[in-house]
């Protein structure tokens, strides 16, 4: 599942449904795709295809993806970058949603669930109350089950939560503590530290299948020590470890190499490029040189672009994304009025064409045959439930930039909505009248 994931704005309102170039007067105004293209021309012209850095969020689909690495490859660019991403890798056999579900302990260090990863935060709650009831008939589970009951007890004791600030879900754990992430999972390492991590050491020890959630604050700190800390954890306890990735694609990114080359800039450079494109993110900063932003709304770095191209959501789009689980998911394309917009694939080709280059990547079909090229599985094919599948070793690089994870974004919330008008009390009509 990747509910929760995306965080996206609204996704109609005040959207961009047509690109934007420069007028006369240095503002920014609507123009086809066509006129975009030509000012793109007139912009690139000169440059070296090789200094036109390409950076893209992590919850670009894996199609999206492998279109901006065979952009990459074309071009020769050595920029290349998505985020957000941790510049570590945990990679230990994952548990699925249902298996977190169905544990006896769940430890959560560093990671704010409510922003982070609701869905995990969801399975952790069915855990407390027992876990997910299996199904019985092959046409469904009766709504009534004389196993349900009403406000099933928490077993608080199955949870234990650290994370350097107070957290919605710490609230219901039977061990909790607000404590920095390395300083846990030394801790928990060597059955030492706060007293409460030594009692969530003992209940790992005693657990038959507990799991170990880390989150943000834990992801991007360690380096090679949390791999070494992790790796003792999971041989000593037998437990499973469940990395929350910065962004609802990024453990699927992680596959394909979108990281800087040899002496390129990172993400965290951008400023110092001679020329970027920047597919919905928004650093607040423009490249040294001519910049194209990709987005679905006019953000503080679309303002300071030469040419805005209007993107879709993931809601909008056609695609495979992989979730925390490890889970290959199809995603099925909403009915939103986008206008203009166009998704990162179609963003790039028409970047390709103002190079005067021919991109390899032109549409969703050819995005996944170099998918099934590379990892030798049909993308196109996948269950509606998706598929748990091994894609090989994920690519890391160092990150200047620390990821803040955030769900709620501002947007996300209307300020201006009409509340239904409330009727007047009628005290003609009492409490059980027809």
């Amino acid at each position: 599942m990747t509910s929760g994931r995306f965080g996206h704005v609204f996704a109609s309102e005040q959207r961009l449904t047509t690109p934007l170039i420069r007028g006369e007067e240095g503002e920014l105004v609507p123009a086809s795709w066509d006129a975009a293209i030509r000012v793109m021309q007139a912009g690139l012209a000169g440059l070296d295809p090789s200094e036109l850095a390409v950076y893209l969020h992590g919850d670009s689909t894996m199609e999206e993806g492998v279109a901006a690495e065979a952009l990459a490859t074309l071009t020769g660019t050595r920029h290349l970058d998505y985020f957000p991403r941790y510049a570590v890798s945990v990679d230990f056999p994952l548990p699925t949603l249902s298996e977190v579900a169905q544990s006896d302990l769940v430890v959560v260090v560093g990671a704010d669930l409510e922003q982070e990863a609701p869905v995990l935060e969801l399975r952790i709650q069915e855990m407390l109350r027992g876990g997910l009831l299996p199904a019985e008939f092959a046409h469904g589970t009766a709504i009534a089950d004389l196993r349900l009951t009403e406000r099933p007890a928490r077993r608080r004791e199955r949870l234990a939560v650290f994370h350097p600030t107070p957290t919605r879900l710490a609230q219901q754990a039977g061990v909790r503590a607000e404590l920095g992430s390395l300083r846990v999972l030394e801790g928990l390492a060597s059955g030492t530290g706060a007293d409460e991590v030594q009692a969530a050491a003992r209940l790992l020890a005693a657990a038959e299948r507990p799991i170990i959630v880390l989150g943000s604050d834990a992801l991007s700190q360690g380096g090679v020590l949390l791999h070494g800390l992790l790796t003792g954890m999971a041989t000593r306890f037998g437990a499973k470890i469940l990395p929350v990735p910065a962004a609802a694609n990024a453990r699927g990114l992680g596959h394909l190499n979108l990281l800087p080359r040899a002496g390129g800039h990172g993400y965290g450079q951008l400023a110092q490029t001679r020329a970027a494109f920047i597919s919905r993110l928004d650093p607040g900063v423009r490249s040294g040189g001519f910049t194209i932003v990709h987005d679905t709304h006019l953000t503080r770095t679309a303002r300071l672009a030469d040419v805005v191209l209007p993107a879709v959501t993931n809601y909008e789009k056609r695609g495979t994304t992989v979730n925390l689980e490890g889970r290959l998911l199809p995603l099925a394309q909403a009915a939103i009025d986008s206008g203009e917009g166009a998704d990162l694939i179609r963003a790039l080709a028409a970047v390709s064409e103002a190079l005067g280059l021919r991109a390899r990547v032109r549409g969703l079909r050819s995005a996944q045959t170099l998918l099934q090229e590379r990892f030798g599985l049909d993308v196109s094919a996948l269950p509606p439930q998706g598929l748990i599948a091994s894609l090989g070793p994920r690519h890391t690089a160092p990150s200047t930039v620390k990821v803040h994870p955030q769900l709620w974004r501002p947007g996300m919330r209307r300020e201006d909505f009409s509340p239904l008008p409330e009727p007047a009390p009628a005290p003609e009509l009492l409490a059980g009248d027809d």
